[in-house]
């Protein structure tokens, strides 16, 4: 990281919980009828919410608060710094920071030998 370079604080950790929306949504889509019962008669899984069928996920109040939540976690997370760098780059420089840490371990060592 450029020493010159500001740290943008991080956002409330909300805007990175996708599970619990994501799992209330996935669960409605897996939650099939019991053989039997028409569409419109599907059990209830969570209270006031009926179990989705593929074909309705579009325009979902659930599916779109997850896509909205994805979408703001993404913009956050491109504002970091460093997002742009390869995991190599970012390999390179802790190799160079493993040096310079073992260059100083064995400085501070050579202190005290004498």
């Amino acid at each position: 990281m450029d020493p010159d370079q500001t740290i943008t604080p991080l956002q409330t950790p909300q805007i990175f919980d996708l599970i619990a929306p994501l799992h209330e949504v996935l669960n409605r889509l897996l939650t099939q009828p019991p053989t039997g019962l028409t569409s419109h008669a599907h059990p209830v899984s969570f209270p006031g919410q009926q179990p989705l069928e593929i074909q309705h996920l579009s325009g979902e109040v659930g599916v779109d608060a997850v896509k909205n939540k994805v979408k703001k976690a993404r913009a956050v997370l491109e504002t970091l710094p460093d997002m742009d760098r390869s995991i190599d780059e970012q390999q390179a420089e802790i190799d160079d920071l493993v040096r310079k840490i073992k260059a100083q371990q064995e400085m501070l060592r050579s202190f005290g030998q004498y």
